[in-house]
């Protein structure tokens, strides 16, 4: 499943990436609204689907919280963010791409400690949840999966528990992202 955060606290509706050539229909329709769903031989993120999250489920939601263009998109450097291809779209939307260096982990602990951690957290009481009321013996099975995860982030991930993330892993982390990008700024 890949996430997103935005700026002001928002959190982009996430793409579930799985391991199908084809994805059987029971799936597709167990997901949420204006969720992606992708597919690649791994199951992981590859660098066609992370193209088909900015153009189909990224930008979009961008647009529909009127959020100011141009915008800067921190990515992690992983090779699946890094083509020719993703830079050209992310040009033409006017949206600037921006890969941390590596062993920035520093700069992205905001993530962990605001998302990810609660998410984790969420997930074990929604799949409790889950069971509790179909059948304790059940496992969930990649149907279940978007429906639990949608329920989860909604109980768990706030606007104002992410923007306190930041907070919380001090200034270097929300200073040193503002300082990014207010110099890409100055420069475009």
């Amino acid at each position: 499943c890949w996430v997103c955060l935005v700026w002001g606290g928002d959190m982009c509706h996430p793409m579930v990436i799985y391991n199908y050539q084809r994805i059987p229909q029971d799936i597709v329709n167990s997901l949420p609204p204006n969720w992606g769903i992708g597919h690649s031989e791994s199951g992981w993120l590859k660098s066609e689907v992370f193209y088909e999250f900015i153009a189909n489920i990224f930008y979009p939601f961008v647009v529909e919280k009127e959020i100011k263009f141009n915008i800067i998109l921190f990515v992690d450097g992983h090779k699946s963010h890094l083509t020719y291809q993703l830079s050209e779209l992310c040009t033409s939307l006017n949206i600037i791409l921006i890969a941390l260096y590596p062993n920035s982990t520093r700069i992205l602990q905001p993530a962990d400690v605001a998302a990810f951690q609660p998410l984790k957290s969420g997930w074990k009481k929604g799949v409790f949840e889950w069971r509790k009321d179909n059948n304790l013996s059940t496992a969930v099975t990649k149907k279940d999966f978007s429906p639990i995860l949608k329920k989860v982030i909604d109980e768990t991930v706030k606007a104002e528990t992410l923007i306190n993330g930041f907070k919380a892993c001090g200034s270097d982390s929300l200073s040193c992202l503002q300082a990014l990008s207010s110099n890409i700024f100055k420069s475009h």
